[in-house]
């Protein structure tokens, strides 16, 4: 008698062993995923240095290069910093972004007024882990502090992605 309750007693504990191994697995699986997530939202960068060149575009300015864009409206963002709000406006359209190359500095707060012009866009700030979509003519705004310096790309995913000629870029100068 005693060795079947031995034997039972073996069995509940083999099937409670084999129940927690299950979970164990289970549980790893699940946190897995959650960090591959959290990889793919903010874990790439598409950062590259600063081109030696850039300038950063004033309210107004006249540039010969039209894929920069030049904000509609700057404000400082406490008196007397050198920090400012900068506003641009960026269009989806023809699978392009329009302008495509947003220039500003560390400690900037980017505001973009995104519309869709001719269809459905998307517009992925991987780098800020933001994203927007727009339908046919909606506008849509964006914002973020600019905190790191470098050229980031940005793009289009329902257009094709980062190879697509839906992607511009995000330039932040110290």
């Amino acid at each position: 008698m005693n060795d079947i309750l031995l034997l039972l007693k073996n069995k509940k504990v083999l099937i409670a062993g084999v129940i927690a191994a299950i979970m164990l697995v289970a549980l790893g699986v699940y946190i897995g995923g959650f960090i591959s997530s959290i990889e793919k939202r903010g874990g790439e960068t598409t950062r590259e240095d600063v081109p030696s060149d850039v300038q950063i575009p004033e309210v107004g300015q006249e540039l010969e290069d039209k894929s920069i864009a030049i904000p509609i409206g700057t404000t400082e963002v406490v008196a007397g910093s050198a920090s400012k709000l900068r506003i641009y406006n960026i269009s989806g359209v023809n699978d392009a972004f329009e302008p495509s190359t947003i220039i500003g500095k560390v400690g900037d707060t980017i505001q973009i007024n995104f519309t869709a012009v001719d269809k459905e866009y998307d517009i992925i700030f991987p780098d800020y882990s933001l994203k927007q979509s727009a339908k046919k003519g909606e506008q849509k705004r964006l914002e973020f502090q600019a905190t790191v310096d470098g050229k980031f790309t940005y793009y289009c995913e329902i257009c094709g992605g980062p190879d697509s000629s839906a992607k511009g870029y995000i330039i932040i100068t110290k």
